[in-house]
């Protein structure tokens, strides 16, 4: 098995890949985004089990939304309890777009 994995090249691992996925990750940022399925799968896990007893509610706080994509996952999915989102961000651009996007989902 060893002499297997050795002799694997570069373009046979390319070839056995799952094809690229366009999930709106671009530019220089990339490394900052996990895209939106991505955050919908770990809100997912995370709150999949999760009783809420009483009135209780769920704040998600994204201590870097940059392009929102965990804005976009949180809207996409509906929880029998409340949800409330809490961005932070440094720039103007994703201010400016956020309060767009909030004033037209709202």
């Amino acid at each position: 098995m060893t002499d297997y994995v050795t002799s694997l090249s570069n373009q046979d691992v390319r070839d056995a890949a799952p094809p690229p996925v366009d999930d709106g990750i671009h530019g220089s940022k990339r490394y900052e985004q996990i895209g939106v399925s991505a955050y919908e799968k770990l809100l997912e896990s995370l709150l999949s089990d999760l009783e809420m007893p009483g009135r209780g509610g769920v704040f998600v706080v994204d201590l870097h939304m940059s392009v929102g994509q965990g804005f976009d996952a949180v809207l996409r999915k509906s929880y029998n309890f409340p949800m409330f989102y809490l961005g932070v961000s440094d720039e103007d651009t994703a201010l400016e777009w956020f309060q767009a996007v909030a004033s037209y989902v709202c």
